[in-house]
């Protein structure tokens, strides 16, 4: 391990705590700190016995005092007894020792002559043998002596020792039993993780150091298929694996488990057995969770289950209840946990999770600019309720918590306000352990020693002061550069907040614009202009690089011309500037995956500084319509001059790429992947003022034409899709028709479709997440369907050819504000040089022709 110990910076004064600031109060003086001793049973744990050793090495690092360690107490000394085993009862008399936990411990002083006995002064750090007599240690030379473990690089001595140390009094029991994050800083280096009192699974503390908490060979997450394998069972028994619309689904990455087939139960229980029998000491908890995708499982008894308990964590409940019990009989102190996780986070009705069974909620589609417990945040809200359900129904709550921009490691996320706010919230709300996922592998993410050092600190101490440790940190850490660092986070914190979009761990920036890069550019320089020492230039360095990412990629400033967009952006590095840049810091990874991907998203290229995108108008007496062509070929405008409503939003800012209508790619279920726009580029083949023909070739082989027209005499808008294959092989055209409608700030549009009886409304199906609705309809027999917006008497109708698709899909998501109604083709391949059409007209109408063959479904919500 290597730590570099500061001993003067005459400019910045460590803050010690406010109880020690009466010399009245005083233990010692600084006249005995040569005169300390520690005292550590030979019968004491192993940890214990480390713990002695750091007492002694943190004690000349802080007093310059060199200091011995025996089995015994030495008179005209002040004993340090580290650990309970081997004290005298009678220095203990009135100090309560009662059973620590793993993780408790007490700082207690005794002076001579507190009772006629002592004679000498004491110290005693007593706690849990495991971990909590060494994290004592920690505590007394972080709160007393001032020390701060920054970096693994990096440790702050003060360069004085305090004058006095006050008289002590103080026990602690660490309110989260579970304390992670993987931030790099702490996977690589097991000791800093040790300083920070962090104990979780993938931190690799030695035993001689307290271990730590892991979980079993099963597997950290997403383990269904390390238990029961769709490779090993899928071909043989497909009933194993996820129902989806009477089919099951035995591909790798596009299937779940049957939680009610016995036989899945008793291969569970018997590979989770077979793991535990070969478990190391410390593997105390078994993962039986949800695999990373959705495809839950609809047979008839789990859809039964999860119907009666109004949430797919009904049938995972019950079954994991159910192999909590089996395998407690053999492995009783074992814990099985499980997700509450997107599609499952919501809590059951009446499943109450065992005493023995974990519950890990994950807060993946948080807002990460505001805090957890601001009910202003819909996203944030809808987290609090089902937190505070599940902490309802179990004692045992385990989050899942982002710290991290998950597009982009190296892009401005600034969180730093909300880091300890939540870890509060959440203990204040029951929960007893904590994850916070970062980067594990790539150096440089956004402020990762900062960050991370706010998290340790804050899962120890779920109430400190963070803006006092956030200082603290910067001053430290920066130095001369301090005042700029605060400036730029107080800069980016505040464009975040002020944003009304959210800032969610795949947020692009939605948030930063031009303006506030050139702001935070001016910053840094100014910062490298004054800063001359080499290290803290080379901090400031790693502390621009994101700002050096958002001048490359952040949204434009966006002007509309006659015919064009104008989109401005600040002045940036080349593309190859920036890549050879982070080439040269190590970076590896862009977010989970490997760095190249960045090359593969901007095609290599720098985006231009100034660029004009061709608009494509169409008008009639009744609409107007604005395509891209060369930005995926995306409708972005249609406006209804009648009743002035716009159908599609995404004109304010063409580069958003939300509430617009492009051709999208279609899953492939073995092989599934993030859907989207199916060709960057479309060509013009064709153009009148109020129809246009627009193609592009895909790499596949099949060509797309798209015609648009408005009619001159109605207010329709007609659309055909033609699906062309130019290859010498059949191809599967994987695409579907993408509308994403504008639902004008409803939360709650109306689906309605129509077949020959007439218009009938459809409820939509939850996907499992708070208000997000998703499903597909069989398109035989339905002529036409549609977006209602009640409060707004906004209805747009779709007429289709059934014959001609093989599916119609919804989506609903009220944070975003829009419904998609997608069109699937046929799903069969084309063969060489085949060509298929796909028609379609789009209108918007006030009413639906509602008469005797209208219906509301009266199980609909409101």
């Amino acid at each position: 391990m290597s730590v570099k110990v500061i001993g003067i910076i005459t400019s910045l004064l460590v803050a010690l705590p406010t109880w020690a600031a009466y010399e009245k109060d005083a233990w010692v003086t600084s006249q005995a700190y040569p005169d300390f001793h520690v005292v550590v049973s030979a019968s004491a744990s192993v940890s214990e016995k480390f713990a002695a050793s750091e007492f002694c090495n943190y004690w000349k690092k802080t007093t310059g005092h060199e200091i011995q360690s025996s089995t015994q107490a030495m008179e005209k000394k002040v004993n340090v007894w580290i650990g309970k085993e081997g004290i005298p009862p009678y220095l203990l008399d009135g100090i309560l020792i009662d059973d620590f936990g793993d993780e408790d411990f007490m700082i207690r002083s005794r002076n001579r002559g507190d009772t006629r006995k002592i004679q000498s002064d004491h110290l005693f750090i007593l706690g849990g043998r495991k971990r909590g007599t060494l994290y004592g240690v920690y505590e007394f030379f972080e709160k007393v002596m001032g020390v701060r473990w920054l970096t693994p690089e990096f440790t702050w001595i003060p360069p004085a020792a305090p004058d006095f140390i006050q008289v002590q009094d103080f026990a602690y029991s660490p309110p989260f039993e579970y304390r992670e994050t993987n931030y790099r800083a702490f996977v690589q280096n097991p000791y800093f993780a040790l300083v920070h009192r962090l104990n979780g699974h993938h931190l690799d503390i030695p035993e001689e150091w307290g271990g730590h908490i892991a979980y079993t060979k099963a597997g950290y997450a997403h383990t269904f298929h390390n238990l029961v394998s769709p490779v090993e069972y899928g071909q043989s028994h497909p009933d194993y694996f996820s129902e989806i619309k009477g089919e099951r689904h035995i591909s790798p990455h596009s299937t779940q488990l049957d939680l009610t087939h016995p036989d899945v139960f008793k291969l569970v229980v018997e590979k989770t057995e077979n793991i535990l029998e070969n478990a190391a000491p410390n593997e105390k908890i078994s993962s039986i969770s949800q695999m990373d995708w959705p495809y839950w499982c609809e047979s008839w008894p789990m859809r039964t289950i999860d119907e009666l308990e109004g949430a797919h964590s009904g049938s995972l409940i019950r079954f994991i209840n159910e192999v909590a019990d089996a395998v407690a009989v053999r492995f009783p102190d074992i814990f099985i946990d499980t997700f509450a996780y997107t599609f499952t986070r919501k809590p059951p009705r009446f499943a109450r999770p065992r005493n023995n069974v974990i519950v890990r909620l994950c807060s993946i589609e948080c807002d990460f600019a505001r805090p957890l417990s601001d009910s202003k945040s819909r996203l944030n809200r809808a987290f609090r309720k089902d937190l505070q359900g599940w902490a309802r129904i179990t004692k045992n709550l385990y989050v899942w918590d982002y710290t991290q921009n998950w597009y982009c490691f190296q892009g401005p996320h600034p969180n730093f306000h909300v880091i300890q706010p939540n870890l509060k919230f959440l203990s204040d709300n029951g929960v007893k352990g904590v994850f916070e996922q970062a980067s594990p592998v790539s150096p440089h993410s956004d402020f990762e020693y900062l960050k991370g050092y706010l998290i340790a600190e804050s899962l120890w101490n779920p109430r400190l002061d963070w803006e006092e440790a956030f200082n603290e940190f910067v001053d430290l850490y920066y130095r001369d550069a301090a005042p700029y660092i605060r400036e730029y986070i107080a800069l980016i914190t505040t464009k975040a907040q002020k944003n009304t979009q959210p800032m969610t761990i795949f947020s692009k920036m939605e948030w930063m614009d031009g303006d506030t890069v050139v702001a935070a550019e001016s910053i840094f320089q100014r910062a490298f202009a004054a800063i001359q020492n080499d290290e803290i230039r080379e901090r400031l360095k790693i502390a621009h690089l994101p700002v050096q990412y958002a001048a490359l990629v952040c949204p434009p400033h966006v002007e509309v011309a006659t015919g064009s967009y104008i989109l401005t952006r600040p002045p940036s590095q080349t593309f190859d500037e920036y890549w050879n840049m982070i080439q040269s810091y190590g970076i590896t990874h862009l977010q989970d995956t490997p760095i190249e991907e960045l090359r593969t998203r901007l095609n290599g290229t720098t985006p231009p500084r100034h660029e004009a995108i061709p608009i494509v108008r169409l008008q009639s007496p009744f609409s107007e319509v604005w395509i891209t062509p060369t930005l995926g070929g995306a409708v972005r405008r249609w406006l209804d001059q009648r009743y002035h409503i716009e159908v599609f939003n995404g004109f304010e800012n063409p580069t958003s790429n939300q509430w617009i209508w492009q051709e999208w790619e279609l899953m492939d279920p073995d092989n599934p992947a993030p859907e989207k726009s199916l060709a960057s580029s479309y060509q013009v083949i064709q153009q009148n003022t109020h129809s246009v023909v627009l193609q592009a070739g895909l790499p596949n082989g099949l060509v797309l034409t798209r015609t648009m027209t408005l009619d001159m005499n109605a207010p329709v808008l007609a659309y055909t899709l033609g699906i062309h294959n130019t290859s010498s092989q059949a191809v599967l055209p994987r695409l579907k028709i993408h509308p994403e409608i504008w639902t004008q700030g409803s939360k709650h549009p109306e689906l309605w479709v129509k077949d020959k009886d007439g218009w009938v409304e459809k409820e939509m199906e939850p996907s499992g997440t708070e208000d997000i609705h998703r499903g597909t309809l069989d398109p035989e027999g339905i002529l036409s369907w549609a977006m209602r917006i009640s409060s707004r008497s906004t209805i747009l109708v779709n007429a289709i050819e059934s014959s001609e698709l093989e599916a119609l899909a919804y989506y609903h998501n009220p944070e975003k504000d829009h419904l998609n109604l997608e069109l699937i083709p046929k799903q069969t391949p084309l063969a060489p040089g085949e060509k298929r059409e796909i028609h379609s007209k789009y209108e918007v109408v006030e009413r639906l022709g509602m008469d005797d063959n209208f219906v509301r479904t009266s199980q609909t919500k409101r």
